[in-house]
């Protein structure tokens, strides 16, 4: 049997083997060798690195092992020499169970275990003789420049590589300050109940792009579970939390980086900044704290979209009264924050006499100030929404007989703002949105960075106050005016649009409506969290969040004032604006809640790159430690008044 040679000399390596390798005899195997010779027409070249580094080592005849030598030591083939060593070989091997897949290699494999043992001799060989090029080694060019994560991600081969590792990112920022750390699961069906109404289809379709989720038509096993108002049953199903959060101080909050680079141009690599997916909206927030983590089977979890006692927020009664303990425990005005507001159940109510003397205070206005009416809205104090049964009022008498046939119900008696700010003569207020957690007993609060503006059809006047196109901006009241979507597609706007507005219209005001006015909503938001993080979920289930949808209006100095908090923020979809804006907050609601306690499975992941717009504006263990050190001596106090008001409800 002839061996295969390497010559030292010339640096060439013969590939000369007989038949008996494969089973042929001498003969047969001469004819299929020359035909690969005359057409592959490659020229001998050097070996490659690895055996050039052994010359120095070797005698001038040495035999080697197989075994002994990698697929790297032997370039590869170029297109020619494969496609015409294939075709041959198919000819003779084609009875042959041990067929050579060479359409599939992309080098000579030396390396399998039956190869006979190799002979590295000194000889010089003939360039007819099948030799194969050494590799040739492409240095990456790795720069210090950075790309974007959107740019990154046009990249399947670093998105491939990537996603995974930044999916584990999420989870491990969010579940650090909820000090849980469910387990990693190979195999995972969870299943969600979605209950009908305010755009189901759209929660739908969001699970339906978690493979690893499922919708079923019950409750009873579903780990997560869905509906437009709050189910009593689920939540006292839920188990309560007994842990006490335990603060690390050995948490790294360095920049996060993701160790995959992204190949913008052959050869070309850059690093990819991962800012952009919003994480230090999270972690870079003064409320955020890492607690030390409980570990837990994501499979055994449960979670509801409903606080248990989101009333606090969500009830008109309820914020005023939530509302007012705060701000007089921190000596602050509510008044500057929230329109002067009563709640009243009838005339023999104590706070009725309260709003008597208020009113009949700006009553004696009428006259003195030009245009000034003293118009009051009334609302009812349980759970409205979409602008049922409010009423705007002009006198005491229109009042009155809206509270008398109701002495067992609550009313909202609240000032108008007369001079609101306006857009094109017409009424505006703005829908922002909040996400509400409680998971393993820790509450926490987010302020998501859009939202949109909701405007009238009908220029405003108060001459006309029976006209709800003039004074009320809910879809579902404006969507039957006769000049609905006139003016703006579906009545919306969104914050750039808006400032556009400003910019040319009060141009000398300079108003800049991110950082002159949006950071007022995002302070009285955060305001209402610490006011109710006591109550909003006093047992602690196991586990539940909320989306809250809060509304603001602007008054003609560009200070804005609280309007209400809804349970129930409307999902639908009703212009380009909101087709965009709502399934992104939603998405990205369930990215921080419910992808974190029930993971992917290994080796899956969402189809996009998570990009955050919530920032973190309250956690309990910072910001709710905070007030508490703010009240003093008064602590106790506040916090025995809000247990006794849980225990009245």
């Amino acid at each position: 049997m002839k061996k295969v040679t390497k010559v030292v000399k010339n640096q060439s390596i013969s590939m000369n083997k007989t038949g008996e390798i494969f089973g042929l005899d001498n003969r047969n195997f001469k004819n299929i060798t020359s035909k690969i010779q005359e057409r592959s027409k490659i020229t001998p070249l050097k070996p490659s690195k690895v055996l050039q580094g052994r010359r120095s080592h070797m005698s001038q005849r040495e035999t080697i092992s197989g075994n002994n030598i990698k697929s790297s030591d032997i370039s590869p083939l170029n297109k020619t020499a494969i496609s015409a060593l294939a075709t041959a070989s198919s000819q003779c091997f084609r009875s042959k169970n041990d067929f050579p897949r060479l359409l599939n290699s992309s080098s000579t494999d030396l390396s399998r275990r039956n190869r006979k043992s190799l002979d590295i001799n000194a000889r010089s060989i003939s360039p007819s003789k099948l030799v194969a090029k050494s590799p040739i080694r492409i240095t990456k060019l790795i720069t210090n420049e950075s790309v974007s994560i959107r740019e990154a991600s046009r990249i399947k081969e670093w998105a491939s590589k990537a996603k995974p590792e930044i999916e584990r990112m999420w989870r491990k920022t969010i579940n650090c300050a909820n000090g849980i750390e469910p387990y990693n699961v190979v195999f995972a069906n969870y299943s969600v109940f979605i209950g009908k109404g305010n755009n189901a289809p759209l929660i739908r379709k969001l699970f339906n792009s978690r493979p690893w989720w499922h919708v079923i038509e019950t409750k009873e096993n579903a780990n997560f579970i869905w509906t437009q108002w709050k189910d009593k049953q689920v939540l006292e199903e839920l188990k309560c939390s007994t842990s006490k959060p335990q603060i690390r101080n050995d948490f790294d909050l360095t920049p996060l980086v993701c160790s995959y680079k992204a190949q913008i141009a052959t050869r070309v690599y850059k690093s990819v900044d991962i800012d952009n997916l919003g994480l230090q909206l999270i972690r870079g927030s003064n409320s955020y704290v890492s607690l030390r983590s409980e570990k837990v089977n994501p499979e055994t979890q449960r979670m509801h979209n409903k606080l248990e006692n989101n009333e606090c927020l969500s009830n008109k009664s309820e914020l005023l009264s939530t509302m007012k303990k705060y701000y007089s425990a921190i000596k602050s005005e509510i008044y500057d924050k929230i329109p002067i507001t009563f709640n009243v159940s009838g005339e023999n109510d104590p706070e009725y006499k309260d709003f008597i003397k208020v009113f009949n205070k700006y009553d004696s206005y009428r006259g003195k100030k030009k245009s000034f009416q003293n118009l009051w809205i009334v609302k009812p104090g349980e759970f409205t929404n979409r602008g049922q049964g409010i009423t705007v009022c002009k006198n005491l008498s229109e009042i009155i007989a809206i509270l008398k046939p109701a002495e067992s119900k609550s009313y909202i008696l609240q000032k108008y703002i007369e001079k609101p700010l306006l857009i094109n003569k017409r009424k505006f207020d703005i829908r922002c949105y909040a996400l509400v957690t409680s998971i393993n007993g820790v509450i926490q609060g987010y302020f998501y960075l859009d939202g949109y503006l909701r405007t009238t059809s009908t220029e405003y006047t108060t001459k006309d106050i029976k006209n709800p196109f003039i004074h009320l901006t809910n879809d579902a009241i404006q969507k039957f005016s006769t000049e609905y979507g006139r003016f703006e597609n579906g009545n919306k706007l969104s914050y750039r649009e808006f400032q556009r507005y400003l910019d040319s219209h009060y141009p000398e005001k300079g108003i800049n409506f991110l950082s002159n006015i949006l950071p007022k909503i995002r302070s009285i938001i955060k305001d209402t969290l610490i006011a109710s993080f006591l109550k909003i979920d006093p047992k602690k289930r196991l586990h539940s969040m909320e989306i809250l949808g809060y509304d603001f209006m602007i008054d003609r100095k560009f200070r804005p004032w609280l309007i209400e908090v809804n349970t129930n923020p409307c999902l639908e979809l009703a212009s380009p604006l909101l087709s965009s804006l709502i399934p992104a907050m939603v998405e990205n609601a369930f990215k921080i809640s419910v992808d974190s306690i029930f993971p992917a499975p290994l080796g899956q992941f969402l189809d996009a790159c998570p990009m955050n717009r919530f920032e973190l504006i309250f956690h309990q263990e910072t910001d709710g430690k905070k007030f508490f050190e703010c009240l003093g001596e008064n602590a106790n106090a506040y916090f025995a008044l809000v247990q006794d008001n849980l225990t009245k409800e």
